[in-house]
Parts: C-alpha cells; structure tokens; sequence
C-alpha cells in the first residue's frame, strides 16, 4: 500500500508539471514525453502515443518508453485492423480507456502484434484522443515485460494523461494554425 500512494503522488507531480508545460506552450514533443513517463509510473511497462493524420489517414507514433528505437514513427492505418477501427470509432464518439484481450476479443490477433512484441495473450490498454469533436490520436500502453494486470488506479491514471495528451495536441495545432 505504501507502493500505491507513493506512485500516486508522483502521478499527481507529474500531472501537476505537464499541466504547466502544456500551458505555458512548451514544445509537444516536451509534453508528449512527459506524459509517456507519467503513463508508466502509473503502473505500465510500454507506452506509446500516436498522433491521428488527417491526410494519410494514419496513427504515426509521436513519442514512446520501453520499446525499441526504431519504433519511431512507426504507423498504424485507421483501416488496418478491427482494433483501430474501433478505437478511431470511440475517439470520435466517447473517448475512453479501451481494454483489448486478445484471446476474449471478438477482434481476434492485433495485426500490429509482431512489430509490437506482443504475445497471443497479451491485453493492452487504449486511451482514444479527442479535442473540439476531432479525433487526434491514442495512447497505447501495456505490461508487456512484467505481465501484471492492470490496476484500476493505472487505468484512471491513464484515462486523466489521455486529455492532457488531447490538450497537447490541441495546442500543437493552434500554434501552427497560427503562424
């Protein structure tokens, strides 16, 4: 228990300085790392955030922890898989933590499991990013070194980070609007 409320003060800190990176403009990659290393204090082995292209019609990585370098810029089309699919789906009507089981999921083998390192039975976990009605991104989380299940403190962590995430993404957009 001790271990718990110690992780969630430094989740609140950390909360507590991307909400000040976020409003005082810092640049999104700045943010975007920031929240990954608030998303795995919060209890996950690998986080990744993708931001949603409009004109490629694409989730293309924008920042990640605990996976291989070259997974940079790695991209998932909206229309890949059933798992995209639907998280595109709730993005745009109700963003909100997904949990995905792939051996309980009617969407069967994630298609992005081999570039991924996942196993067969390996669940993660999927915060869809929305800001102003339009969808922006994800972030995709999973335990896939320790294999422990979720916490429900992680998975309220994660939902908490996914609108600073969407409020970062937003900024990016303003700013190069306004230019």
């Amino acid at each position: 228990q001790a271990e718990s409320v110690r992780r969630r003060e430094v989740a609140l800190q950390t909360v507590r300085m991307i909400q000040s990176a976020i409003l005082t403009c810092a640049d999104l990659k700045t943010n975007l790392d920031l929240i990954v290393k608030a998303v795995q204090l919060a209890g996950f082995d690998r986080v990744r955030i993708y931001e949603y292209r409009v004109s490629t019609e694409r989730f293309e990585c924008r920042a990640w922890i605990g996976m291989p370098k070259e997974f940079d810029g790695y991209l998932i089309p909206r229309e890949k898989s059933h798992f995209s699919r639907e998280i595109y789906r709730t993005a745009e009507t109700n963003p909100r933590v997904l949990l995905f089981h792939p051996k309980n999921s009617e969407f069967g083998i994630d298609p992005d499991a081999g570039p991924l390192n996942k196993s067969e039975d390996q669940s993660w976990a999927v915060r869809p990013l929305r800001f102003n009605g339009t969808v922006c991104g994800q972030i995709a989380a999973d335990n896939a070194v320790n294999r422990r299940e979720f916490s429900q403190e992680s998975l309220d962590t994660l939902e908490l980070l996914g609108g600073l995430a969407s409020q970062a993404f937003a900024n990016e957009r303003l700013e190069f609007e306004a230019r």
